[in-house]
């Protein structure tokens, strides 16, 4: 049986390459309007700075259990992979914005910036879509072409290995 992320992925890949006809790849410009949005915790979003760089978003929420699980592989790509052009933006989707996000970025001492979802994007109407599944992740290069998107909680290995390609190139 395939993972949800490996499902997410594939259906991706389908949609994207499985027709004849080229299909544009959505790039970074057509999503970071939806991320000018508050952030919290001690790395403040800087949408200006992401230019060239491999960009990872990040959809978690607080009570999410998988979300709170992947922290850290967020947090050791953060570490290995930032010096190189990496990125990772969180975007939190608790219903309860800042109350609940600003005391978990530092309890679990993220070293990323994280945003506060608004109505608009937890109701699927930003450019992300329905985000119906937590942890959710969108990868873009440093050209701003979409990579990947994963649904669920990606393999370490898998995650890993796309971001080190996408640094390197």
């Amino acid at each position: 049986m395939r993972s949800s992320a490996a499902r997410g992925s594939l259906a991706l890949a389908l949609f994207l390459f499985g027709c004849p006809h080229r299909v544009a790849l959505p790039r970074f410009e057509q999503f970071s309007p939806s991320l000018a949005l508050p952030s919290v915790g001690s790395a403040p979003y800087d949408g200006s700075a992401l230019r060239g760089r491999v960009v990872l978003i990040d959809f978690f929420a607080t009570w999410c259990f998988p979300c709170i699980g992947e922290i850290p592989l967020l947090q050791r790509l953060q570490a290995s992979y930032s010096k190189r052009g990496f990125t990772i933006i969180g975007i939190g989707m608790d219903l309860e914005g800042a109350q609940v996000l600003d005391p978990f970025v530092a309890e679990y001492q993220l070293s990323f910036p994280v945003i506060i979802a608004d109505d608009e994007m937890r109701q699927g109407k930003s450019a992300f879509g329905s985000i119906s599944t937590l942890p959710s992740a969108f990868l873009f290069g440093r050209d701003g072409r979409l990579i990947t998107a994963f649904e669920g909680l990606p393999a370490a290995g898998e995650i890993e290995q796309l971001v080190s390609r996408a640094v390197a190139e």
